[in-house]
C-alpha cells in the first residue's frame, strides 16, 4: 500500500501519518513499520467500507430459523467425551444426524455456551458462525455467502493489522475498478484464499471458534466441492495452531463425513432430551393424570428414534384431541400410519385430502409457492399469490374487485390461520427483518414434497418431473395475471427529459408499493416459464395469456421492469426468442400470417426477434427463426455486419472482454455485454455457427475470420484459450482461416491452449501441420508454452510438452523476470509439476536466480508451499542459505510470513543457518517477533528443534498502553502462553532453557 516514506535519524518522537513506510535507524539493527491511512481515508473508513462490501441482509438474521433448546435439553453434549476432547485440543467436530434429528438445536446450544464460557473466564477467543439455509436467499446457501459472512465476522472482530492482505485487497481492488457492489463484486475463490490467510494471521494471537450449521443444504451445485474444499481448509491449519476449533452439523454424508467414528451421532445421543421435552410439552395439560403425560411421554421418547422433530410434531398432533381423549390409545393411533418424518408427512396430507378437491387445491397452491418461488416469499406477497386465479377463462378483475374475493385477506392473523390450516402444518410465518415470511417447519418438508408429496397433492400418475413442470407452470401464469391487473404505464414522449423519466420511475415506485406482489411478478414470470418448459408441459397457451397478438401487456411489463427508453416497442416475440421459450415460439410462428403480423420487425435500433434469439443463446430459437425463409442473414443491422460476420467477430473476440471494438468504421459496444463472462454462451453458439457456415450464404467472402479485436485476438485464438475443442476444429476447417497469426506480444496458438490449460487443443495444434507448432515461441513477458503451463499449475499439459522431446532447453528458459518453469511452479505451490519437472533429470540449476536472486526455494517459503518447500528440499540439492537481493534467505521468507510448517521443515535440515542477517541486520528470528507474530510460540519452534537465535532481538514488547514490559515475565507469567506447554510437552529442561535464554537477553537489551 503505497504513500510517502519518512525517515528518522535520532532522537526523539516521530509521527507517521500518511500510509507508508517507518524507518528508525538507532544502531545497527535498523526497524522498518507499516503503517495505514490511505491519504485522506483513515483506516477505520477503509475497514468499514470493506463491511459494506462483505455484508449481506440475511447474514444478521442467519440464526433466527432454529428452535432454541428446551430447558434441560443439550447438555450432554458439553459432557461428550468427543465434545470436551475437540474444546480442549482444536481441531474438527462433526455432529451428524438425521433430518430433524436436532443438528441445529445442538449446533446454537455449543455456541451460546462458548460464548458465555468466554465472557466469565475473561478470555478473549473469536466466535464464528454461519447457518446454511437451502430454502433462503442465494448468500445462504452457497460458499459465496459462507466467506463474505465469515471475513466480515473477521474483520469486525479483530484490528486491521490482522486483516492487512484483506484491506490491501479492498484498497487496491477500488482504486482500480471503482466503487464495490457497482463496479466490481466479490468472487468465491478471492475470499476463500483471503479468509485463510487472515485466519492463520489471527490465530497466532487469538483462539478462533467456528460454528457451521447444516452443510447439507449447501446449494447442491457447489456441495460436494465445497466440502472437501472446506475439510482440507482446516486440516491444513491444525499443525500450524491448536486455537482452531471448527464445529460442523450435517446430515449423514459419506461426502462430508467419510469417517463415521470421527464425530458424534445426534440421533444416539438425544434419546432423554426427547423425553424431557415430551413431559415439558405435555405439562400444559394439567387436567391429565401424571401418570398418562409420562406413559405418553416414555412412548412418545422410545418411538421416535432420536428424530425430535417426529417427537414434536406427534405431541402437535395429540395436543389439539379433547382430553377425554387423551390416552396410549390415543397415542398409538396417531402413531401407527406415522413411523417416521415421511409418513407422518403423508398421514397428514392424506387428512387435508379428505376434506374435499376446494381444501386440496388451497393446499396445493400454497405449496407450490412455497417450494419454487424464487425467495421466501413475505406474507404481503403470498397474500396476493395465493388469491390470484390462473384460469386463462376467467376474467381480469378490477383491483376492487381482486381484494373483495373471498381469498383475500388483508388481517395478518388470519393469513397466518391460513397458512398453517393449508399447509398441514407444515410451514410457518416467522419474523425476519420487522417483515412476516413464510418457509416449510424444516427442510425435510421439501424434500418429502419433492420427492413424492407434490405428485400426492396434484393427482398425478405421471412423473414427478411433470408435476414440478406444472407447478412452475402455475407461478408464471400468476404472475402475468397480477402485473395485468396494473394496467400499461406509459414512458414518457419526451425521451431526452430527465425530469419526466424520474416522475415515470416514480410513478412505478408507487405501484410496487402499492402491488406488493409487482416486482416478483414482473422479475420471475420469465424464469417459471422456462423451468416449466424444461419439464416437458407445454407454453404454447403464453399468446392466451399476453392477448397476443396485442402487445399492451408486454409493453406493460417491459416498462415495469425495465423502464427501457429509446429501443421502441417491444413484442412478445422478441422475448420468447431472446428467452429460448420455443413452443410459444413456434406457436408465434405457424399463426404469426393468420394473425398479419411482421416477424422480421425490427425496433428502433434495428434489432429483429433474431437478433435476440442470437443474443439469448439458444441455438433451437436461432433455427426456427432462419427457417422461415423470412430472415435474410445479411441485412445489415446497426452492427454494419452480417449475422455470420457478428457471431463470428463478436461473440468469439468479445469473450470475457467489456471493451468497445472498431468494425467498417462503426465503433460499437459488444451486444453479449451481458454474456460476456459466461463462456457457456459460446458452447450454445456453437450448433448455431456450425449450421450458418454450412448454409450457401451469398457473398460469404465478406466475412473476414482473421479479423482481430481491439486486443489483437482472432475468433481462432479466443476459442483456443477458451478452451472450446469443437470450435476449434470448426475454425480450422475454413479455407482461409490463419492457423500461424500471432497475437500482438507474439503468442502462438500453442501458447494460449497452454495458458488454458487445454490439453486436448495442445493435442490438436501439435497433430495438424497447418499451425506454427513452435513449441519453445516465447509470447508475453518471454513465456513459453511450458512456463505459461506450470505457472497455472496444468500437469496433464507439461506432461504432454515434456513428453514431445522438444524441450530440453525451454525447460530451462527464464522469462522477463528471471522465473524458470520450476520456480513458477514452486511460486504456484503445484507439488505434481514441481515433480515431472525434476523426474526429468534436465533442470539445469535448481538454484538458479530470478531478477530478485531468489530461487525456487525463496519462493515457495515465501508464498508459503510446504509440500514444494519439502520436496525441493529432498533432492539435496538445493542451497537452503542462499541470500536474495534483499541479503534474505528462505527461513528469512517463512518466518516473515508467519508460516510455522515451513519454517519447521527449514529448521529440521542440518543445513540451516539461523543467524544469517539480512541487509537490514535482521534474522528470521527477528523478522517473526518484528512482524508482531507469537514470541513464545516462535521461540518454542526454535528451541525444541535445537535451534538458538543469538542476534536481532527486536526491541522489548509493550502492553496495549504502550508501556514496556519484560520479556520474561511476558513469557511466564502469561497463563495463556503456548510455549511453556509446548517445550513442556519435548522436555523440562527446554522450558526452563527458554526462560533462561530471554532472561538473558532482556539483560543484555537494558544494558
Amino acid at each position: 500500500m503505497g504513500g510517502d516514506t519518512y525517515k528518522s535519524t535520532g532522537p526523539g518522537s516521530q509521527f507517521n501519518a500518511p500510509k507508508g513506510n517507518q524507518q528508525n535507524i538507532t544502531g545497527d539493527n535498523p526497524t522498518v513499520n507499516n503503517y495505514y491511512g490511505g491519504g485522506t481515508e483513515p483506516l477505520r473508513e477503509i475497514k468499514e467500507q470493506c463491511l459494506q462490501s462483505l455484508y449481506f441482509q440475511e447474514m444478521e438474521r442467519s440464526c433466527e430459523k432454529i428452535k432454541p433448546a428446551v430447558n434441560d435439553t443439550c447438555k450432554w453434549l458439553i459432557r461428550h467425551e468427543k465434545y470436551e476432547t475437540w474444546a480442549k485440543n482444536g481441531g474438527l467436530l462433526w455432529v451428524r444426524g438425521k433430518p430433524g434429528s436436532g443438528k441445529s438445536t445442538l449446533l446454537l446450544h455449543a455456541l451460546e455456551y462458548t460464548k458465555n464460557i468466554a465472557s466469565i473466564d475473561g478470555k478473549n477467543p473469536i466466535i464464528l458462525s454461519f447457518f446454511f439455509f437451502n430454502r433462503g436467499t442465494e448468500f445462504q446457501k452457497t460458499p459465496l455467502g459462507f466467506f463474505r459472512s465469515l471475513l466480515y465476522q473477521l474483520l469486525d472482530k479483530t484490528p486491521p493489522k490482522a486483516m492487512d492482505k484483506l484491506l490491501t485487497t479492498f484498497e487496491d481492488r477500488c482504486k482500480k475498478q471503482g466503487k464495490p457492489g457497482e463496479r466490481w463484486h466479490w468472487y468465491q475463490k478471492e475470499l476463500r484464499f483471503l479468509f485463510e490467510s487472515s485466519l492463520r494471521d489471527i490465530l497466532e494471537s487469538h483462539s478462533v471458534w467456528i460454528f457451521i450449521d447444516a452443510l447439507d443444504e449447501c446449494d447442491e451445485e457447489y456441495r460436494a466441492e465445497f466440502i472437501e474444499e472446506l475439510k482440507d481448509l482446516f486440516e491444513r491449519l491444525q499443525p500450524t495452531s491448536s486455537d482452531c476449533h471448527v464445529f460442523f452439523t450435517c446430515r449423514h454424508n459419506p461426502v462430508a463425513d467419510p469417517n463415521s467414528e470421527s464425530g458424534i451421532c445426534a440421533e444416539h445421543q438425544n434419546n432423554s432430551d426427547i423425553l424431557t421435552y415430551a413431559q415439558s410439552r405435555l405439562s400444559t395439560r394439567p387436567r391429565i393424570p401424571i401418570v398418562t403425560r409420562e406413559a405418553i411421554a416414555t412412548t412418545i421418547a422410545k418411538r421416535a428414534k432420536g428424530i425430535f422433530l417426529w417427537a414434536r410434531l406427534i405431541i402437535d398432533r395429540a395436543l389439539e384431541r379433547e382430553p377425554d381423549e387423551f390416552g396410549l390409545e390415543m397415542i398409538e393411533e396417531i402413531i401407527s400410519n406415522s413411523q417416521d418424518l415421511y409418513g407422518l408427512y403423508g398421514e397428514l396430507i392424506k387428512e387435508r385430502k379428505e376434506k374435499g378437491e376446494a381444501e386440496l387445491q388451497d393446499t396445493l397452491k400454497l405449496i407450490q409457492w412455497i417450494c419454487f418461488a424464487r425467495w421466501p416469499l413475505t406474507l404481503d406477497e403470498l397474500r396476493w399469490a395465493i388469491t390470484i386465479n390462473t384460469n386463462i377463462k376467467s376474467p381480469y378483475q378490477p383491483l376492487k374487485e381482486f381484494k373483495n374475493s373471498r381469498y383475500y385477506t388483508s388481517n395478518n392473523e388470519v393469513m397466518e390461520r391460513r397458512v398453517k390450516t393449508y399447509s398441514c402444518g407444515l410451514a410457518e410465518v416467522v419474523e425476519l427483518d420487522q417483515t412476516r415470511v413464510v418457509q416449510f417447519i424444516h427442510q425435510s418438508v421439501k424434500d418429502f414434497l419433492l420427492h413424492k408429496g407434490l405428485s400426492t397433492l396434484d393427482h398425478s400418475r405421471s412423473s414427478m418431473g411433470n408435476a414440478i413442470g406444472r407447478a412452475h407452470y402455475q407461478l408464471s401464469r400468476a404472475c402475468i395475471r397480477y402485473f395485468a391487473i396494473v394496467g400499461v404505464v406509459q414512458a414518457p414522449s419526451d425521451l431526452t427529459s430527465i425530469i419526466a423519466y424520474l416522475e415515470f420511475f416514480g410513478r412505478i415506485a408507487a405501484l410496487m408499493s402499492e402491488f406488493p406482489f409487482l416486482r416478483y411478478a414482473t422479475t420471475s414470470w420469465k424464469l417459471h416459464v422456462q423451468q416449466s418448459e424444461s419439464h416437458n408441459v407445454p407454453q404454447d397457451d403464453l399468446l392466451d395469456y399476453f392477448n397476443w397478438p396485442s402487445e399492451d401487456l408486454i409493453e406493460t411489463w417491459a416498462q415495469l421492469r425495465m423502464g427501457r427508453r429509446g429501443y421502441g416497442k417491444h413484442t412478445l416475440l422478441q422475448i420468447v426468442s431472446e428467452y429460448g421459450m420455443i413452443s410459444p415460439l413456434r406457436a408465434i410462428l405457424q399463426r404469426a400470417d393468420e394473425k398479419g403480423v411482421d416477424i422480421t420487425s425490427v425496433n428502433s435500433a434495428s434489432q429483429s426477434a433474431l437478433f435476440f434469439a442470437v443474443q439469448g443463446g439458444d441455438d433451437t430459437a436461432v433455427e426456427l427463426l432462419i427457417n422461415t425463409g423470412k430472415f435474410d442473414v445479411e441485412v445489415e443491422n446497426f452492427t454494419a455486419l452480417s449475422l455470420l460476420s457478428w457471431v463470428i467477430l463478436k461473440l468469439l473476440p468479445n469473450m470475457g472482454e467489456t471493451d468497445a471494438d472498431t468494425t467498417d468504421g462503426v465503433k460499437i459496444i459488444p451486444l453479449l455485454f451481458a454474456f460476456s463472462r459466461l463462456y457457456v454462451v459460446m458452447v450454445k453458439f456453437l450448433c448455431t455457427l456450425r449450421w450458418l457456415i454450412s448454409k450457401p450464404i451469398p457473398n460469404r467472402h465478406k466475412v473476414d475470420v482473421n479479423t482481430m479485436n481491439a486486443r489483437g485476438m482472432t475468433p481462432l485464438m479466443c476459442a483456443v484459450l477458451r478452451g472450446h475443442v469443437n470450435m476449434v476444429k470448426l475454425l480450422l476447417n475454413i479455407r482461409n482461416i490463419n492457423a500461424d497469426i500471432r497475437g500482438r506480444r507474439g503468442e502462438s496458438l500453442l501458447s494460449y491452449a497452454a495458458q488454458g490449460g487445454h490439453e486436448s487443443i495442445i493435442k490438436l495444434l501439435l497433430d495438424i501441420r497447418r499451425t506454427d507448432a513452435d513449441i519453445n515461441a516465447r509470447g508475453r513477458n518471454d513465456h513459453t508454452p511450458l512456463s505459461l503451463a506450470t505457472k497455472g499449475g496444468h500437469e496433464a499439459v507439461v506432461k504432454l510438452l515434456l513428453n514431445t522431446g522438444k524441450v530440453d532447453a525451454d525447460i530451462n528458459a527464464r522469462d522477463r523476470n528471471g522465473h524458470t518453469p520450476l520456480s513458477l511452479a514452486a511460486r504456484g505451490g503445484y507439488e505434481a509439476v514441481v515433480k515431472l519437472l525434476l523426474d526429468t533429470g534436465k533442470v539445469d540449476d535448481i538454484n538458479a536466480l530470478d531478477n530478485e536472486g531468489q530461487t525456487a526455494l525463496h519462493v515457495a517459503a515465501d508464498w508459503p508451499r510446504e509440500t514444494v518447500v519439502k520436496l525441493l528440499l529432498d533432492t539435496g540439492n538445493v542451497d537452503i542459505n542462499v541470500r536474495d537481493n534483499k541479503g534474505q534467505t528462505a527461513l528469512h521468507k517463512a518466518a516473515r510470513q508467519g508460516a510455522k510448517a515451513v519454517v519447521q521443515l527449514l529448521l529440521n535440515d542440518d543445513r540451516v543457518d539461523i543467524n544469517i542477517k539480512d541487509n537490514n541486520g535482521q534474522t528470521a528470528f527477528g523478522l517473526a517477533i518484528k512482524r508482531g507474530l507469537n514470541l513464545d510460540t516462535w521461540l518454542g519452534y526454535f528451541l525444541i528443534l535445537g535451534k538458538r537465535p543469538m542476534a536481532s532481538l527486536p526491541r522489548r514488547p509493550r502492553d496495549r498502553r504502550g508501556r514496556l514490559i519484560s520479556m520474561k515475565r511476558a513469557t511466564i507469567e502469561r497463563p495463556h502462553s503456548k510455549v511453556p506447554h509446548s517445550i513442556a510437552r519435548q522436555s523440562e529442561g527446554g522450558q526452563s532453557d527458554s526462560r533462561r535464554w530471554i532472561s538473558r537477553c532482556s539483560l543484555e537489551e537494558t544494558r
